[in-house]
């Protein structure tokens, strides 16, 4: 008897966000990078609070060199999560590894201490932005 496909069974037993997750990361592996964009807004329409499938759309967004539109998606996170600043720093360091720039990140978290009036940390996270990608931000305030 042949057993069935496991990725069939694993699909049929996740949630839609997990599904989600799964079908973009796979479009992007195949290089089918607006496809798997398509798939999260898709998703975000139905679960627009999803931290995880706002991380995974920045990300995918930011591979797409749509940097603006990265930016706002961990802005979403901080206004709906604010207390997860840290988890939105540590993804800024994954996601540098592979992305040389994160300035639109780092405006997002600049922005984030400012509404908390931490103006030191804002000052901070503006410092890291490089000066190629601040004129980026200048047409935006």
């Amino acid at each position: 008897m042949k057993l069935p496909d496991v990725s069939l069974l694993k699909s049929l037993t996740q949630g839609p966000e997990a599904r989600a997750l799964e079908r973009a990361r796979t479009l992007a592996g195949e290089g089918k990078l607006d496809k798997a964009i398509a798939t999260l807004e898709a998703a975000l329409a139905k679960q627009p609070d999803s931290e995880n499938l706002l991380f995974e759309y920045s990300r995918l967004l930011l591979g797409a060199s749509r940097d603006t539109d990265a930016g706002e998606c961990v802005k979403k996170i901080l206004r709906r999560h604010p207390r997860r600043i840290d988890v939105v720093l540590e993804f800024i360091e994954e996601v540098k590894m592979k992305h040389a720039a994160v300035g639109t990140y780092y405006d997002a978290v600049a922005e984030h201490f400012i509404r908390v009036d931490d103006y030191a940390r804002a000052v901070d996270a503006m410092e890291r932005i490089p000066p190629e990608e601040i004129r980026v931000y200048h047409g935006r305030h």
